[in-house]
């Protein structure tokens, strides 16, 4: 059985490789687009990058399968740095501390939720 992993997250991160971490141990570094297949009948898989990092998903089956950003984690991330830029130019502060706890809040969610492995639709 094969497994194929693509990296497919975009610009976010596009110059760093995301580690993939296969049933436990460091397997590969993974640079923009590219991909890797392993020939398994089940495997644990986790993607990081800078301490970002996806759940760890049990792949059961054979077939492709995409790193992406979580969009979640896009979305809040936009959110912050508006209102931070917003609270900055227009001097409202209660703007800018919402920016900020929304950046925490992004560290703390992102630490384990940044990447998601999710299969292919075909």
């Amino acid at each position: 059985m094969t497994i194929k992993i693509t990296r497919k997250t975009g610009l976010m991160g596009a110059t760093v490789p995301v580690k993939l971490i296969v049933d436990g141990e460091e397997s590969i570094n993974l640079g923009s687009g590219k991909s890797h297949t392993f020939k398994a009948d089940k495997m644990e898989v986790k993607a990081t990058q800078f301490g970002f990092q996806s759940q760890k998903e049990k792949i059961e089956e054979s077939g492709e399968f995409f790193i992406k950003i979580n969009a979640n984690m896009m979305i809040l991330f936009i959110i912050m740095i508006i209102c931070v830029c917003i609270g900055a130019i227009l001097n409202v502060y209660i703007l800018s501390i919402i920016g900020f706890i929304g950046g925490i809040g992004a560290l703390i969610y992102g630490r384990n939720n940044w990447f998601q492995i999710v299969k292919s639709d075909e």
